[in-house]
This record gives C-alpha cells, structure tokens and sequence, in this order.
C-alpha cells in the first residue's frame, strides 16, 4: 500500500492584522477629530451668544444716552454732525445705508462708523461715539440719530413731511375721580415727530459687530 499523503499546511497570513490596526487608527483619529471640531464649535456658539447678550446691554446704554441728549438738546431743526443727529431720514432721495452692506452705490448715503468718510465717494454721516474701545476687551459703542422727516428744518414747514403718532395734536386725558380728591398727573400726548437711532456695537476682541436700532418718540 502506497502511504497516505500529507498535504502541507496553508501558509499563515502574515501582515493583515497590521492593516486592519491602521484602519482602527485612522478611524480612532477622525472620531477625535470630529470631537474636538464639535467641542470648538460648541464653544464658538456660546461665545457668540455671550457677545450678542453683552452688545444688547451696550446698544441699550447708549440709546438711553441719545435719548437724554434729544431731551436736552435746545433746538433738532438742523443738523447736528458732533452728536451725530440729522434733523432728516437721508431715505427720500436718497438710498440710506448704515451697515454699508447694500451692493448699490448710486445715490446711498453711509455711515462713516471707522472714521472712513474721505474714502466715500457719496454722502457720508459722522457718528457719535458714545464708549470707545479703551480697555482689553471692551466694546465700541456709536450711534446716529434720525428725525423721521422729509428734511430739516421746522416739523410744522411747509413741504416738511415727518413722521408723527397717529394723533398728533397736543392735550391731556381727563382727570378720574379719586377718593381723596387729590390730583394726579395726566397722559399728555406731544405732536413732535419720531427718531430713528441706529447703534453699532464693536468688539476688538471677538472682531464682531452688533447693529441695535430704536424708534423713539420726545
């Protein structure tokens, strides 16, 4: 009889799991990756969230500052560049842009809130700085001021077109009775025009800007 023959044995692969251990590696690496691009970004919203807050509460301060200024002002008819106050809206004849983000060139007005004004080739508005950026840190605050009329002068002219409440003629509410008989202090209703205050609020730190705008009635 012929002896059984024995078959050799399959060859052990050799390098596989050296593959299979670079792929587990990249993988591992993308997912550490797409971890700390997701930790970053997460922290990039709560930072802008945070300036957003921060930028309200400085627009809010600087809007009560105009408006203690158009309280005390002795006369709106005219323009006022050093408050950055103009006695009319710049959006009749013209194309008012106050971010200087609009793509048309023709006829707009801009604001000049980083002191650009020579480089404009139109009409460009002076702003107050009601805050500079002094501190490490600290955020910028300017505004213009708007009276929502046609043009300047007196809101009474002829031609004059402004903005007004809905009643415009001056008076006061009748006096309610009262258990004590005592007097009390009336709702008067002014027939002044309303102001547009538009506020930019810039942070160095973050290199964000914040637009806030107000309509307020004297």
């Amino acid at each position: 009889m012929n002896p059984m023959k024995r078959t050799a044995p399959f060859p052990e692969p050799r390098g596989v799991s050296l593959i299979f251990t670079l792929l587990a590696l990249v993988a591992l690496s993308l997912a550490a990756m797409a971890l700390i691009r997701s930790s970053d970004t997460g922290t990039m919203i709560l930072g802008n969230i945070g300036f957003r807050q921060e930028a309200t509460s400085n627009a809010e301060q600087a809007i009560d500052t105009a408006v203690a200024w158009l309280n005390t002002a002795t006369s709106l008819d005219s323009d006022v560049g050093s408050r950055g106050y103009y006695a009319s809206s710049h959006d009749s004849s013209e194309t008012l842009d106050v971010t200087g983000m609009q793509s048309t060139t023709t006829g707009r007005t801009i604001v000049g809130w980083d002191g650009d004004c020579a480089a404009s080739s139109g009409t460009c508005l002076t702003p107050y700085v009601a805050q500079g950026s002094s501190g490490a840190g600290q955020a910028s605050q300017q505004y213009v001021i708007f009276r929502l009329c046609t043009s300047t002068g007196a809101t009474t002219a002829t031609g004059n077109a402004c903005l007004k409440p809905v009643s415009d003629s001056s008076g006061a509410t009748a006096q309610s009775g009262s258990l004590d008989y005592g007097t009390y202090d009336r709702l008067s209703v002014s027939s002044g025009a309303y102001y547009r205050i538009v506020v930019r609020v810039k942070s160095a730190a973050r290199d964000t800007t914040s637009f806030v705008e107000a309509i307020v009635h004297l």
